[in-house]
């Protein structure tokens, strides 16, 4: 297992944004597959899926605000 804490901040923003960006890469596809589908068997894994996604994005700029503000 990785240990992200031992980076420095910039580093450790660096990955963070990286990780939202692979999230809202995740909802574009969640939204797309959900588009195609004509019925809702799958809505757990795809539309309903979106608010979680979006929530963690904020839980992590959230934590990139605070590497920003000086926390350590």
């Amino acid at each position: 297992m990785k240990t992200y804490r031992l980076l420095n901040v910039d580093e450790q923003i660096a990955i963070m944004k990286k990780e939202v960006d692979k999230i809202e890469h995740e909802i574009a596809i969640c939204e797309l597959v959900y588009g195609y589908h004509g019925e809702d068997t799958y809505e757990d894994l795809f539309r309903d899926n979106i608010p979680l996604l979006k929530e963690k994005i904020k839980g992590i700029l959230y934590a990139i605000k605070n590497l920003e503000n000086g926390w350590e």
